[in-house]
């Protein structure tokens, strides 16, 4: 059965009702419901979301406005669940932070398998690794390998190698570096 802390943000309490039926009927666990923005950022401040479900077209502070405002402070998938349609609404939110678009009037099982999808991603464990050549950077556990022989580094020597790895063929000067 599924898991998930879930906030859902949407001045309409039916579609609240809705969304909070359809997301509990499949196990998921609702933390928080808000009808606008405000509600929204103390409920993401004392809460911590997995998912969070925001609608655009809201009052006071409008979803773009919020998501952008908030993508700092909470690292969860948001969805927008919306009745904006058009590709160039869709292009705003997705550059606005959001991490995906749902489009009003939405299929049930398509919503709940996109939350699904959400947050299997960020369940996965997560390995970000860096190469190049013979050279492999662990970026999780800040590692150097040379064809697979891990380098004894120190903090700032592991740091510089990989700011001039990322930064690849650009000339710094010492200053820089530091």
């Amino acid at each position: 059965m599924p898991t998930g802390n879930i906030v859902i943000v949407d001045d309409s309490k039916i579609m609240r009702y809705l969304l909070r039926g359809l997301l509990e009927k499949r196990g998921y666990n609702i933390i928080g419901e808000a009808a606008d923005g405000l509600a929204a950022l103390e409920i993401c401040r004392r809460e911590r979301p997995q998912v969070l479900l925001l609608d655009i077209m809201m009052p006071d502070v409008d979803g773009l406005q919020f998501c952008h405002e908030i993508r700092n402070q909470v690292d969860c998938p948001i969805l927008f669940i919306t009745a904006k349609t058009q590709e160039a609404d869709i292009v705003q939110g997705l550059s606005y932070g959001a991490d995906d678009y749902i489009c009003k009037p939405f299929g049930v099982k398509e919503l709940q398998a996109r939350v699904a999808a959400h947050l299997r991603r960020e369940h996965r464990e997560r390995h970000h690794k860096l190469s190049l050549g013979e050279f492999q950077f662990d970026l999780s556990a800040q590692e150097l390998y040379i064809e697979n022989q891990l380098l004894d580094l120190t903090k700032s020597e592991y740091g510089i190698c990989q700011f001039l790895a990322e930064n690849k063929g650009q000339v710094f000067s010492k200053e820089q570096i530091y």
